[in-house]
């Protein structure tokens, strides 16, 4: 089905660079529908770097925690199944 990637990139990173594109398109068109509120929505970003990178790093802990749980029950549900 994937016959068509390079060799480097292997199908999940596919879809998820085609979900990240997808997404960066949305922005894109919300960007061009309304340029006012997109502006007032990043402009504190560089106003306040030390917020940003802290909103960011919390963002990027919390998930590496749900993901990482996830795995862990997933693992310890596959490793404690009965099967007949």
């Amino acid at each position: 089905m994937f016959d068509f990637l390079p060799p480097w990139l292997n199908p999940v990173s596919f879809v998820l660079l085609v979900i990240v594109l997808i997404m960066l398109l949305a922005v894109a068109l919300l960007y061009f529908r309304n340029p006012t509120a997109t502006k007032l929505g990043v402009r504190n970003m560089p106003r306040r770097p030390t917020q940003t990178a802290l909103i960011v790093a919390g963002l990027t802990l919390s998930t590496v925690i749900i993901v990482a749980r996830s795995a862990q029950v997933t693992r310890w549900t596959t490793r404690c199944s009965v099967t007949p």
